[in-house]
């Protein structure tokens, strides 16, 4: 199980490295839960974050040095920042080098990032 209070967590970091390129962003998903004292183990990172072409396309770019791949495509090239499906995206699946990452441009029952 990731701790996400742990500074060793390679998902943690990027949630760093996002937060350092000025991605908006809210945890959301197991950390969310760990994080509030739920004793069930998380084994990916869940965020949400608007998904607007500019917004995926800096994800991506951040995501870059740990060479990011579509979860249920992991047989495609890296994805790149200038991938053509981040221009009308809802969710990202993605694996990079550092396990299993989700950003959501829906929470269903929750909204958007913005609500």
């Amino acid at each position: 199980m990731s701790n996400p209070t742990s500074t060793s967590d390679p998902l943690i970091d990027i949630l760093k490295r996002l937060k350092d390129r000025g991605v908006p962003f809210v945890i959301v998903g197991g950390y969310a839960a760990v994080a509030h004292g739920s004793p069930l183990p998380t084994y990916d990172m869940d965020v949400c974050s608007p998904l607007d072409p500019a917004t995926a396309s800096l994800i991506i770019d951040v995501l870059q040095p740990l060479s990011p791949k579509w979860r249920d495509r992991p047989d495609q090239p890296v994805v790149r920042p200038d991938n053509s499906n981040l221009l009308d995206i809802k969710n990202m699946s993605l694996v990079p080098s550092h396990g299993r990452f989700d950003v959501l441009g829906h929470v269903a029952g929750v909204g958007d990032y913005l609500q």
